[in-house]
């Protein structure tokens, strides 16, 4: 039996981010970590490499920007979760992805993006 995937999810709610691990572990995929800050998800990616990542665009007074680029430059695939997708495509910073509206829509994520 394969390893199910390892998933990053990045989410300054804890409720909503609560809400998305029970979601994906329930499917069966593997949550490595919840990370709600920049910092907190950076100290993840030294030490792990998850097989995808799902980032809230707006974490408090920041952005995941940081960590999309950190995603981006090891080839890790994620996708943006955002209740402000008009604030994510026009931040040039921000690597190409593709942005998901909140509520979240698991299946869509999952049937677009994850192979299980």
């Amino acid at each position: 039996m394969p390893e199910p995937q390892t998933l990053l999810i990045v989410e300054d709610d804890p409720f909503i981010a609560m809400d998305m691990e029970t979601e994906f572990s329930d499917r069966g995929y593997r949550v490595v970590a919840v990370a709600q800050t920049v910092s907190a998800a950076s100290a993840i990616l030294e030490h792990s490499a998850p097989d995808f990542a799902i980032l809230d665009y707006n974490l408090g007074d920041d952005t995941s920007v940081l960590i999309a680029r950190k995603l981006n430059e090891a080839d890790i695939p994620f996708v943006f979760v955002t209740g402000r997708p008009d604030a994510v495509a026009s931040d040039e910073e921000a690597p190409d992805a593709p942005i998901y509206c909140k509520p979240v829509n698991f299946d869509e994520i999952e049937k677009t993006h994850l192979a299980n």
